[in-house]
């Protein structure tokens, strides 16, 4: 079977997932887009640089950028958001009416993925964050976590499941952030 003849070919979702996993990284960076380009079903992300050599570096792509005080180390947050993992599975966390959560940068636990991705962001944006398992949840006390009790063990059943984070570990976390007080 040539790919001329894909066309037609139904695929899984998991024949799908499998198939991606096949290709390269480099090739995926390279067919990404600039800023520059306007095309509007085109996302580019960002890229962080990896804090050690074993691990993949985070991503993001900011839907709005705001206009307000950016986050820095010690900053106060407040933010509502949500999250599942890259494959889309397991956990629902929050959702639009979910409370806002409020967290300082440095004090409280919190995933180094998400550490890494929302400082620079400011008051008023909307980011999505790609991180990496292994700059994911690693126990039960680090944040954010979801509210509700059930989100939170489904959470734990998930990317805590050594069995699922191999596979599916990786997290997206969109964040819309409402307030930022830098603490001086």
């Amino acid at each position: 079977m040539t790919c001329a003849n894909l066309g037609h070919v139904k695929f899984t979702r998991r024949q799908a997932i499998t198939i991606f996993s096949l290709i390269p990284p480099s090739l995926l960076h390279a067919t990404r887009v600039s800023a520059s380009d306007t095309a509007s079903d085109q996302i580019s992300f960002e890229t962080l640089p990896c804090p050690d050599a074993h691990c993949r570096p985070v991503e993001f792509h900011d839907y709005r950028v705001g206009t307000g005080t950016p986050v820095e180390q010690g900053s106060t947050i407040v933010f509502k958001w949500t999250g599942r993992l890259s494959d889309r599975y397991g956990w629902p966390i929050q959702n639009e009416e979910a409370d806002e959560i409020r967290i300082t940068l440095g004090r409280d636990r919190l995933i180094k993925g998400f550490e890494m991705a929302i400082m620079g962001m400011r008051e008023g944006g909307k980011r999505r964050m790609l991180i990496p398992a292994e700059l994911g949840y690693l126990d039960e006390r680090m944040g954010p976590l979801p509210a509700s009790y059930g989100d939170r063990r489904r959470l734990y059943a998930t990317v805590l499941n050594q069995r699922r984070f191999k596979r599916a570990g990786d997290l997206v976390i969109d964040v819309q952030l409402l307030k930022v007080r830098n603490g001086r």
